[in-house]
């Protein structure tokens, strides 16, 4: 506990990306289990100085947080997109992320644009600024949907989008490649009437479900006790490192419409036989792990789980596991940029 202490609360947000709403921050930073997702942390990337050729341009109803950043790689053709959802437990996090979260120039020297998008922050408590699922899933599809309407106008091929992110980010990249599609060709708004189809998923430290019952019955561990997986769905929970019984008491009490958004929040429930290619990746993480091996919110297993159904459906999910100098991977790409760049149909 000394040494959580120690770290201090902005070096944990920065390796986690797992920044809480503000009633559950103190709670988090005393997580142990945190502590080990900090010494894996996401794959960093050496940082991009490249600056984006648009910044903030709104997508939807909020102006602050309904924003995107948008890189156009240099092309006489339209060029095919990622789309980056930065990580942050819903409620904290930031689009530059992108800067050293994927390999940004190395995708725009491959004539791929890409973007990073913001979204409304989770506030879980009741009231009229109360923001929980499904408000911040839909600001990311729409932001998908927001770029496919202008892609002619910049140059963007509406037919190769691909979303990537981490953690939480992860997890909506992941519900938008899997939910169907959210077009609605009857909408007076010619942005909800796009599509919402991936071409691939390629995301890092990936949760696959977040309903806490589907994590204690699958996943070893406590991150069914990581209260923001509890306020997505806007149930107040005790604070981490509350004794387990108090969690556990908490799933007798589950009302039908809270286990209704806990089912449907987890994009592993939504995977059908058309779902895209998926990439994860867990840095530090073997493809097998040990008894003692890695049980946060950010572990392997979520991958594993999620490649048993893909799997079965026979749609292809790749896992990369372990450290750069020593990978283990499920599949024939070492990297995002690759398996990218491969679905995409491009060379790198």
């Amino acid at each position: 506990m000394k040494y959580l202490r120690m770290l201090g609360m902005g070096l944990i947000a920065a390796l986690l990306g797992a920044a809480l709403v503000q009633e559950e921050i103190a709670a988090q930073e005393q997580n142990p289990n945190a502590k080990k997702a900090a010494s894996k942390g996401p794959p960093q990337k050496p940082a991009s100085t490249t600056p984006p050729d648009m910044t903030n341009v709104v997508y939807g109803s909020d102006k602050k947080f309904n924003v995107i950043d948008l890189w156009k790689a240099k092309s006489d053709k339209p060029t095919p997109l990622v789309i980056f959802i930065h990580g942050g437990g819903f409620g904290g996090g930031a689009k530059d992320q992108i800067l050293t979260q994927i390999p940004l120039d190395e995708f725009l020297k491959a004539g791929v644009s890409c973007a990073s998008i913001d979204y409304r922050r989770l506030q879980s408590k009741p009231g009229p600024r109360q923001i929980i699922y499904p408000t911040l899933f839909l600001d990311c599809a729409r932001a998908v949907q927001f770029l496919r309407h202008n892609a002619k106008e910049w140059n963007l091929d509406g037919a190769r989008f691909a979303c990537a992110g981490g953690s939480a980010g992860a997890g909506m990249s992941l519900w938008i490649g899997f939910h169907k599609d959210l077009a609605d060709p009857k909408s007076d708004d010619p942005v909800a009437r796009e599509s919402t189809r991936l071409t691939c998923v390629a995301v890092f430290n990936a949760q696959t479900a977040y309903d806490p019952r589907w994590l204690k019955e699958n996943l070893p561990g406590k991150a069914y006790m990581v209260p923001n997986i509890w306020q997505l769905v806007g149930i107040d929970c005790p604070p981490w490192g509350s004794p387990a019984e108090r969690f556990d008491e908490m799933f007798t009490t589950l009302t039908p419409e809270k286990a209704r958004l806990m089912e449907d929040c987890s994009p592993i429930n939504h995977l059908t036989a058309a779902a895209p290619p998926v990439f994860l990746h867990y840095l530090g993480q073997p493809l097998k792990p040990r008894k003692d091996e890695n049980d946060n919110i950010h572990q392997i297993g979520f991958g594993l789980r999620l490649k048993e159904k893909m799997d079965a459906l026979k749609v292809e999910c790749e896992i990369v596991g372990g450290w750069p100098q020593n990978p283990e991977s499920t599949g024939p790409d070492k990297t995002d940029l690759e398996f990218v760049l491969r679905h995409f149909g491009m060379k790198q």
